[in-house]
């Protein structure tokens, strides 16, 4: 183990001066996402310039996969030089927590110079091991990772300790490679081929079996496309592989987004665990304590609080939920829940007392805007639509028009549709 670690370190150590990028190699012809770079955008994309065009050796994007929620803790398994590291803290926001660890000196090194220029603090870097991950239990809402785990020795403890730190309800959500053909054992023993993200890699069901050893469940393989060998990533990661290793090696490795969680705690239930109540006035500064933490638009001045509905356990507040109504058409804002007491079901019962209230009043067009809740909204009845689909009196008059980006995802209630 010692020896796999110790080329490794040596490997990359040698590569980020060499800055070559983008899935254990580069990305002509085709990188490990399995397209041409123009098109996946590796090397020059979009994230890669949102991250200073810091070198990575990755295969995919799992941040953009992830979709983050403003205020999650967040850990970057092998974060390299930084990349994901500043990508999710910028997704999680100042509410949010984002942790790297990393074995190698040098990567640790251009990491903290790379944070420090982005000019951010809620970024921690950890040196040690991914097999030895120095965090409490229960401690993150999300793991990621960029072409690492399969250069672990020790898979097996790499998946049980992520499980050990996410907190129930936590998800697993990394970039790595996988084989698609077996590879013959001389391969496997090569120092270069597993440094260079090849024979240390797993198949599609050994990977499954020990996320399911470790005690994951809904597990998905997503976005998996082989990796075709250039020139280049050859010289770099595969020097010490032979011609003939480098042709069994050609397109039995694939990239993969892999997804898990951590099974969720018991669902809280309304008027055991919580009641719900609507806002008054003096609610107002915890209430907008909570969306600034969730990183969302404060309650506007002159809001009535009255449209609020809050969750509420022992005078704390546990989730909150506001709306706007216009004629036959309302507008839900601020659906927020704390840090702690998310997956327990709270969003789910104020998304539905609030959808229930505005249909007994006759009030079936409801709208939202999201930046990264459009899949929850989803099981929740809402589906995509255009922003100007939204009549443009409930975003002026709610402030949401200025306060959300155009970015935003808009989404409407459909009801046919709803997954109670």
């Amino acid at each position: 183990m010692k020896d796999i670690r110790d080329y490794i370190k040596g490997k990359y150590s040698l590569a980020l001066k060499i800055k070559s990028s983008c899935g254990c190699g580069n990305s002509a012809p085709v990188p490990l996402s399995g397209e041409k770079a123009s098109s996946n955008r590796c090397c020059s994309s979009s994230a890669a310039q949102d991250s200073g065009e810091i070198p990575s050796f990755g295969c995919g994007f799992p941040v953009e996969s992830a979709e983050i929620i403003p205020g999650s803790r967040i850990l970057d398994l092998g974060s390299g030089a930084g990349g994901d590291l500043i990508r999710a803290s910028r997704k999680t926001g100042p509410a949010g927590k984002v942790y790297g660890i990393d074995m190698t000196d040098s990567m640790l090194e251009t990491a903290r110079r790379n944070i420090e220029s982005a000019g951010l603090d809620n970024v921690e870097l950890l040196k040690g091991y991914i097999e030895e991950i120095p965090l409490e239990n229960d401690r993150l809402d999300l793991i990621i990772s960029n072409c690492v785990i399969n250069l672990s020795p020790d898979k097996g403890k790499v998946l049980k300790e992520a499980y050990r730190v996410l907190r129930p309800g936590g998800r697993f959500i990394v970039a790595d490679t996988v084989l698609l053909k077996p590879l013959p054992d001389k391969l496997k023993e090569n120092l270069d081929a597993w440094s260079g993200c090849a024979s240390g890699a797993l198949s599609l069901k050994e990977y499954q079996e020990l996320l399911e050893g470790a005690g994951f469940q809904d597990i998905h393989f997503d976005e998996t496309h082989p990796l075709m060998l250039d020139a280049q990533s050859s010289q770099v990661l595969f020097s010490g592989v032979n011609q003939e290793e480098l042709e069994l090696l050609d397109m039995a490795i694939a990239s993969s987004i892999i997804k898990a969680s951590k099974p969720a705690p018991e669902p809280m239930k309304e008027g055991t665990d919580y009641i719900l109540r609507n806002a008054r006035i003096e609610d107002i500064p915890t209430i907008n304590q909570l969306l600034g933490d969730s990183m969302l638009p404060l309650m506007p001045k002159d809001v009535n609080p009255d449209s609020f509905l809050l969750a509420e356990k022992d005078e704390t507040l546990l989730g909150m939920i506001g709306y706007l109504i216009e004629g036959n058409s309302a507008l839900l804002r601020s659906l927020a829940v704390p840090w702690e007491y998310r997956n327990r079901g709270i969003g789910h019962t104020l998304i539905k007392k609030v959808i229930g209230k505005l249909s007994e009043n006759q009030i079936h067009d409801v709208y939202l805007l999201t930046q990264t809740a459009r899949k929850y909204m989803e099981t929740k009845g809402f589906m995509e639509i255009k922003r100007e689909e939204i009549p443009h009196s409930l975003l002026r008059d709610s402030g949401l028009d200025k306060a959300c980006p155009s970015s935003s995802i808009c989404m409407k209630y459909i009801p046919a549709k709803n997954q109670e």
